[in-house]
């Protein structure tokens, strides 16, 4: 099977406790993912609100995992079956509009403008701040270079304005907040929104946002509401490894192809492969090879 995944805190992982990419003990590594015919990850570099230096956090961590593995920028880069794509799990490094010259000459294609509390940007799920003037700029800027805009994270104030600048939308790592009701979950409001500006969606794998106590069969309510509400082009996976507690059954990559067969006992295979793969590479790229 393929697998692309909109989210993954390894890079962190991996920094903080000096492991290799290749097979150290994290929920992702290389070989994990090697039981996959075509794999893409889009992996963070996460930026907490309170980190006092954060331009060199994110620096120290993107530089350590770069230096493990081919990150891929462009379409021409998809030759190989495993990809990595850089992305930013908080906007604090952004402290000029200049940083995003410096991200995206790092590689970052995506930005997570918030984390939980509030930046220079814009207000995360734990605030009601509202985007700034100077978030406008940013999002601006990122438009101008042809970087996505990452909303999950973002509170429900700063949403819709982010949404309504932005070119390119996506929401990494989040569920129905109409299915289990935290401020981190989209409401079908926002949901339909991203569906409208031909955005995606990316079911995170995290119990507590899934809610219910089977994560298998709470993934499956979570796409099916996404697929009620039109979103059949616009759903995908972000898992959130090495970014949170993830359930037993479902708490590494090399544990995905245990998810596709559960699904698989109710949704048809070319449903499925949308999930897995096909809208997120084709977001990104525009078909699939």
């Amino acid at each position: 099977m393929n697998y692309f995944d909109l989210h993954c805190d390894t890079p962190y992982e991996i920094h903080k406790k000096c492991l290799p990419f290749k097979n150290g003990d994290c929920a992702v590594n290389k070989d994990k993912g090697e039981i996959f015919d075509k794999w893409c990850t889009l992996c963070a570099v996460w930026v907490p609100d309170d980190e006092k230096e954060p331009q060199k956090r994110f620096l120290d961590v993107s530089k350590n995992f770069k230096a493990q593995t081919d990150i891929f920028e462009n379409r021409e880069d998809l030759t190989k079956d495993t990809c990595f794509m850089l992305t930013l799990e908080g906007g604090s490094p952004i402290k000029n509009v200049s940083d995003v010259d410096m991200l995206y000459s790092h590689g970052v294609r995506v930005v997570t403008l918030t984390w939980n509390g509030k930046n220079k940007i814009a207000g995360g799920a734990n605030t009601k701040a509202p985007l700034t003037s100077f978030g406008k700029k940013v999002i601006k800027r990122m438009n101008e270079l042809g970087m996505v805009i990452d909303l999950s994270h973002i509170n429900d104030v700063s949403f819709f304005d982010a949404l309504s600048l932005s070119n390119r939308v996506v929401a990494t790592h989040s569920c129905c907040r109409s299915i289990a009701n935290v401020p981190r979950n989209l409401t079908d409001e926002q949901i339909k929104a991203i569906i409208d500006k031909k955005g995606i969606i990316g079911i995170c794998l995290y119990p507590r946002f899934l809610g219910g106590d089977n994560v298998f069969e709470a993934f499956s309510r979570h796409f099916s509401h996404i697929l009620s509400l039109g979103g059949e082009d616009a759903v995908a996976i972000g898992s959130d490894f090495d970014g949170a507690l993830m359930a037993k059954e479902l708490d590494s990559v090399d544990k995905i192809p245990k998810l596709y067969k559960y699904l698989s006992k109710n949704y048809d295979k070319q449903l499925l492969d949308k999930l897995f793969y096909d809208n997120a590479f084709n977001f990104f790229w525009g078909s699939v090879k």
